[in-house]
């Protein structure tokens, strides 16, 4: 057992010292200007670069995307609407396109699901049972209107998407 660990030291020490040895090649610093002198390397039989072709006409187009007045991007927001005491609160909702809005049920006394209904047919109809959510990304402008359902008179609301 000794000679395996003493082999392995030996030949893990020189691996190491290895790496913190310098190779002799000059690495400028990011941080430096070139002072002016670039050491040359006299024993490289190919020292020269070849010349650019200059007669090559290219035409470069601006990006059509990159203009000067650039409106900045909101990142997209969720709106909460509670379901509860029998109400959707808020029942009136303005968002911007690419937001979420989020129906919650927190109708707890008594604890009864809600079936959350698109009059725009944007989803299906969709049960919510206490504390559970239900998620939708509006990604046209326009009106929307919403129900809940057993009590569509009394639960029901509008989104406005601009």
């Amino acid at each position: 057992m000794k000679p395996k660990i003493i082999v392995i030291i030996l030949v893990l020490i020189p691996l190491i010292f290895a790496g913190c040895v310098e190779n002799g090649e000059v690495v400028p610093d990011d941080n430096e200007t070139d002072g002016g002198t670039t050491p040359v390397d006299n024993n490289s039989k190919n020292n020269m670069t070849p010349p650019e072709d200059n007669d090559t006409d290219v035409n470069v187009t601006p990006d059509v995307n990159e203009t000067a007045n650039e409106t900045p991007v909101k990142d997209p927001e969720s709106v909460l609407i509670r379901l509860q005491n029998y109400a959707s609160l808020p029942s009136e909702v303005e968002i911007n396109k690419g937001d979420t809005v989020v129906w919650q049920n927190f109708q707890n006394d008594p604890k009864r699901p809600f079936t959350l209904v698109s009059e725009d047919r944007l989803w299906e109809n969709t049960t919510i049972v206490y504390r559970q959510t239900f998620k939708y990304t509006f990604n046209e402008t326009g009106t929307y209107n919403f129900s809940v359902r057993p009590f569509s008179q009394r639960m029901s609301g509008t989104i406005t998407v601009k």
